[in-house]
């Protein structure tokens, strides 16, 4: 027995939830979600070089159209398969942690998908 959808997407509870308009989602969501210290340097690194974390968007902007907890906790899940699939989970992902953060994105999703 799954949970109904809430009616609003995880973008726009985020959205809400920081204040933020849509439009800055891709970058606060990335920036707020990410390990440390990949949080604070990805508006540096992102400048300098734009595709480092293009997966990490394209996970970030497949996430916030989820409607619905126990969807959104299965794809928090595959998180890692996601990366591998898309053939960037090299050393930098993997010891480094320049990934997302899965606590960090069951905590906030948690929060905002009250139930």
């Amino acid at each position: 027995m799954g949970a109904a959808p809430t009616g609003q997407s995880f973008r726009t509870l985020f959205c809400e939830r920081f204040q933020i308009d849509d439009a800055d989602f891709d970058r606060r969501a990335l920036r707020y979600l990410l390990h440390f210290p990949w949080s604070t340097l990805s508006p540096f690194l992102s400048r300098r070089w734009p595709k480092l974390f293009k997966v990490d968007q394209l996970l970030m902007r497949r996430l916030g159209v989820m409607k619905c907890r126990e969807t959104f906790f299965s794809e928090i899940r595959r998180l890692r398969d996601d990366y591998i699939r898309e053939g960037d989970f090299g050393v930098s992902r993997k010891w480094f942690r320049r990934r997302l953060s899965s606590r960090r994105l069951l905590v906030i999703s948690s929060r905002l998908f009250k139930t």
